[in-house]
């Protein structure tokens, strides 16, 4: 037979117990190393006592919750994106120390008739999956921002004065409000590029 306690070690994300009383009954290995501090020097403290942001997330409250009703509950990240006060794993490859992104999800552990008396901590760094969504997002409206741009005057571009039309219209025709176009034109600007060449007239506009 292995040990769990061993096994519970070796697994990439934090693993905590706390009893009824908010006590730490198990801390292992990856949230000593995340909380800088030692497993043996966090069993018997409450867990609610070294990690002030849990009191503001009512940690307590849904740890009793999970007690009576002997349902799993999990906080997210969107409400709760940093609920214990770690770095992320990428901080220590990049030597730059940012907050870690977390997911975690409270079970109940029962006793052999079946009641919960203990509740499993599960944390999950997901600093990288959030990493990498926002580098999507941002790729994503530059992408839409260089589809309604042009490049040289850095302006609307046909495309998007056209939607920006339509959508007007659409308000105008369904709220009934006044709407008017505006047309500007640079008159005589072929003679500048045929004088002075394309770039200078590049310059210009830009």
């Amino acid at each position: 037979m292995f040990d769990h306690d061993q096994l519970l070690d070796h697994l990439s994300i934090g693993i905590a117990v706390i009893d009824r009383q908010m006590k730490i009954v198990f801390w292992n290995r990856w949230l000593a190393e995340h909380s800088l501090m030692a497993s043996d020097k966090m069993i018997g403290r409450k867990i609610d006592d070294l990690f002030p942001g849990l009191q503001k997330a009512k940690f307590a409250k849904r740890a009793q919750e999970v007690l009576e009703t002997g349902q799993p509950i999990f906080f997210s990240n969107k409400k709760n994106p940093h609920l214990f006060s770690f770095f992320s794993g990428r901080s220590y490859i990049e030597k730059h120390l940012t907050p870690m992104e977390q997911t975690v999800i409270l079970s109940p552990l029962c006793d052999k008739d079946g009641e919960p008396v203990q509740v499993l901590i599960s944390i999950f760094d997901i600093s990288d999956w959030i990493s990498h969504q926002n580098a999507l997002l941002k790729s994503k409206e530059e992408m839409e921002k260089l589809s309604h741009t042009d490049d040289l005057t850095q302006i609307p571009n046909r495309r998007r004065i056209m939607e920006k039309l339509t959508e007007d219209l659409q308000t105008h025709s369904r709220k009934k409000r006044p709407i008017s176009l505006a047309m500007l034109d640079i008159d005589h600007f072929k003679k500048v590029n045929d004088t002075f060449g394309h770039q200078c007239g590049d310059m210009i506009l830009h």
